[in-house]
């Protein structure tokens, strides 16, 4: 459900600009997780990406993300999707 769900935005460009991507790739793999998921992959990835420079890049730690994402309290249910 959750990825029909992620694939409506596409699939609405794609008849509002009557084209389809140009062709798929094989070589990566979309996977939607929970945000406990979180851990040092993520976290060495944004590391690497702020290290660059040269775009503007706020603190992405898994503890900032789950607090963003899944505040104290909150019963929504907040997923992620990652392309790898």
């Amino acid at each position: 459900m959750g990825g029909y769900a992620a694939s409506l935005p596409l699939r609405a460009d794609i008849l509002l600009r009557r084209r389809k991507p140009k062709r798929s790739s094989g070589e990566y793999r979309t996977v939607e997780s929970e945000l406990a998921a979180i851990g040092t992959e993520f976290e060495a990835f944004w590391a690497a990406r702020s290290a660059n420079g040269s775009q503007l890049f706020a603190s992405r730690s898994n503890e900032i993300m789950r607090w963003h994402f899944d505040p104290p309290g909150s019963r929504r249910v907040s997923r992620m999707i990652g392309c790898y």
